[in-house]
């Protein structure tokens, strides 16, 4: 019986072709694209200087290797001291999927105001988040990259009754709530997620409520895609 040669370039072709059919090999970076529209919640923190929010983020979101999507976000956002117009913030985001499975990412962010803040009764932020997967379920599970939201904004609105005709709110001191509008915010009656009323979100009456949109670019690693989910 003849045993056939390998030549060197022979064996390397077949151990990379083995390679790629064994099951549970690494997954290439995948670069992507993400656009998002949410609708958020600012619940004032007791006893904190420079005041600080809990900032409860849901809304949709298309992305390029996932196709359409929802998100939540939970952040504690602080708003700037007095020598400064730049928003901060730090938290969680969750996304899912059409079917079920959900990518987990902390952020960091900065908000700095816009210069259409305060003109028309406006209070517009720019906003800007470093970003960093760390995992999460079904196809997530070993997910990890970074991404980056440079380009977006958000814009801030506050229920006309707070339950009181007034309220100290830190960086705008004691405001009327009387009808005519706040300075820097929507005027009254334009809650921006449930208008006309005292609520967002669940949360209590007089919270700061808005809306924003984004776009986020980034690299996802450990996540093995089918034809289905790759939406580029």
């Amino acid at each position: 019986m003849k045993i056939k040669k390998f030549s060197l370039s022979g064996v390397l072709s077949l151990a990379l072709g083995c390679a790629v059919l064994l099951p549970g090999t690494s997954a290439s970076a995948r670069s992507f694209l993400a656009m998002g529209g949410t609708t958020f919640a600012l619940n004032p923190i007791p006893n904190t200087s420079p005041q600080q929010y809990t900032h409860s983020v849901d809304g949709v979101v298309w992305v390029s290797v996932l196709g359409d999507c929802t998100i939540h976000w939970d952040v504690v956002a602080t708003m700037p001291p007095a020598n400064s117009t730049t928003w901060t913030g730090s938290g969680t985001f969750t996304i899912t999927t059409a079917d079920g499975d959900q990518l987990n990412a902390s952020v960091v962010g900065v908000f700095p105001e816009s210069p259409a803040w305060g003109a028309n009764g406006y209070g517009v932020l720019d906003i800007h988040y470093s970003i960093k997967f760390t995992g999460g379920t079904g196809i997530f599970a070993k997910a990890h990259g970074t991404a980056t939201i440079s380009h977006g904004f958000a814009s801030l609105a506050m229920p006309a009754t707070l339950g009181s005709p007034s309220i100290t709110l830190p960086g705008y001191g004691l405001l009327d709530l009387t009808p005519g509008g706040i300075p820097g915010l929507y005027p009254p009656n334009a809650d921006l997620i449930d208008p006309g009323t005292d609520t967002a979100q669940g949360s209590p009456s007089g919270v700061l409520t808005g809306k924003a949109c984004w776009l986020m670019r980034g690299n996802l690693l450990g996540v093995r895609l089918g034809k289905s989910q790759n939406h580029q």
